[in-house]
């Protein structure tokens, strides 16, 4: 198949593979050139007739690597990766990390199985078992267990006029009482009772109770919010979380993974609309040190964000201490101060969303024109400052100040979302890059295309939350206060 006449020229990657393996064989070769990695797909006869030294021989005279060859040093081993129908991946052999990560899915699988059973049985059906067959009557005289029941039954009738009931209290074999009958099951629940056993606050039971997929669940959609709760950080939560995403749904399509029209982006990174998209991730690219060394020395330190921890401890402080929280109050209760915050908020949030404009506006291959202080000052202070201007719309709701921004804030939307907000952050970045690396062709930037690209990662990241939530990250929080609570 004819490919391979320019560079990230992939060929048609399905077509070739549907072919019987002992016809034709996928090659892509991956080259590096003026610091640029590139690749070419090809589609040659089989391994059985062509050999990769034979491709890359192939490739030599009827691709561009006709024209790179005098300028770069490749060979098959190390540059060219063939594949056919029967081979479409490269296969992982196990390894001792495969077994203890498959042992420790499997501890998680079975203390949630147990946990929703004893949580189904123990506490929903038993708490069901008692209020229709009162418990405290045995399972020797079955009929105590509904003569309770049939006394209320007998009075609802007589109170809705209902002239059947005298006979329904003259007939003890009449299929309402059948009805009453306790289950087949019943005599489990008998022993519990019997037992006198404190099983509900058995630590055990309780354990266990920590990984019911039934508890977790209603906690995340039926929860009620602690004491000092403020609705109007689901909102933040949520938002921030989506922001990234967008960020990360661009860089991480450029950074490696291809895009087939990079000027048509190039064009975009230059705009003044575009700017806000990179706001939450600038810090990756204006940057006055190489990706690589950005990502290993600045990026990955715990140290990196510790400015934006710092105004979020210090805003706790501010709201929880009396003295200085009622001086905050009064501040944010003139007019004047209260709008004049509002206005220096909006100016240091709007300032450092679209500073980079600057940067990019006359940018060659997205390296901007800043110089090397002013890109060491704005990542030394931009995370900081703009968490300065976050906050101080955040404190004056916490207030009851915002007007249209806090109600926005607070809708119920967020309450949701909210809880889901971490493992989103955790888990967006393979969702990502597991549909960048599952893409048999590189990607077309358009404004569309993108933002369906978006709007699927944030969904598909949210679904994944959802699962990771009730099965591990909620799990975790109901262990940790059971460890740590005040007896």
């Amino acid at each position: 198949m004819y490919s391979g006449i320019g560079f990230n020229e992939l060929g048609n990657y399905g077509s070739c593979l549907a072919l019987p393996s002992n016809t034709t064989q996928y090659c892509l070769f991956e080259g590096n050139f003026d610091s640029v990695t590139f690749y070419i797909g090809v589609c040659y006869p089989s391994s059985n007739y062509c050999s990769q030294d034979d491709i890359i021989g192939l490739m030599t005279q009827y691709t561009i690597l006709n024209v790179l060859q005098l300028e770069m040093s490749f060979n098959a081993s190390n540059n060219l990766h063939c594949y056919n129908s029967e081979y479409q991946t490269v296969k992982i052999q196990s390894n001792a990390g495969t077994w203890v990560l498959t042992g420790i899915s499997v501890f998680f699988l079975s203390n949630i199985s147990i946990g929703t059973i004893i949580d189904y049985l123990l506490i929903y059906k038993l708490k069901q078992y008692r209020k229709n067959y009162n418990s405290q009557h045995s399972l020797l005289n079955p009929k105590s267990y509904y003569e309770p029941n049939l006394l209320n039954l007998q009075q609802k009738q007589q109170q809705d006029g209902d002239e059947d009931f005298n006979q329904l209290e003259l007939t003890n074999n009449n299929e309402r009482i059948k009805d009453l009958t306790p289950p087949f099951y019943g005599f489990i629940f008998d022993k519990f009772d019997k037992s006198n056993n404190d099983y509900e606050n058995n630590k055990l039971v309780k354990y266990f109770q920590c990984w019911s997929l039934i508890k977790n669940f209603n906690s995340l959609i039926y929860g009620s919010n602690p004491k000092g709760y403020f609705q109007s950080l689901d909102g933040i939560r949520t938002l921030g979380t989506c922001w990234v995403i967008l960020g990360h749904t661009i860089l991480f399509a450029t950074d490696g993974f291809g895009i087939d029209n990079l000027e048509s982006l190039g064009g975009a990174f230059s705009s003044f609309s575009f700017q806000v998209i990179f706001a939450g991730t600038e810090a990756e690219l204006v940057s006055p040190h190489p990706t690589s060394q950005l990502i290993t020395n600045i990026y990955q330190k715990p140290y990196y964000r510790i400015g934006a921890y710092i105004v979020g401890i210090l805003i706790a402080f501010i709201y929880t201490d009396s003295k200085l929280s009622k001086k905050v109050r009064y501040i944010y209760y003139l007019r004047t101060t209260r709008y004049i915050l509002y206005c220096v908020s909006l100016f240091i949030t709007f300032f450092l969303s679209y500073i980079s404009f600057d940067f990019y506006k006359n940018s060659i291959n997205f390296v901007g024109n800043w110089t090397t202080i002013q890109k060491s000052l704005y990542n030394g202070f931009s995370h900081t400052t703009f968490s300065i201007g976050v906050s101080i719309i955040i404190l004056a709701t916490f207030y009851g100040y915002g007007g249209i921004v806090q109600w926005f804030l607070k809708l119920g939307i967020w309450k949701f979302f909210s809880k889901l907000t971490y493992s989103s952050y955790l888990i967006h970045p393979l969702i990502i890059e597991y549909r960048l690396y599952s893409m048999t062709n590189f990607l077309h930037y358009s404004t569309i295309e993108f933002s369906i690209l978006y709007i699927g990662n944030v969904v598909t990241t949210f679904a994944a939350a959802f699962v990771i939530h009730l099965l591990i990250e909620k799990p975790f929080i109901n262990l940790e206060r059971l460890i740590f609570s005040s007896k």
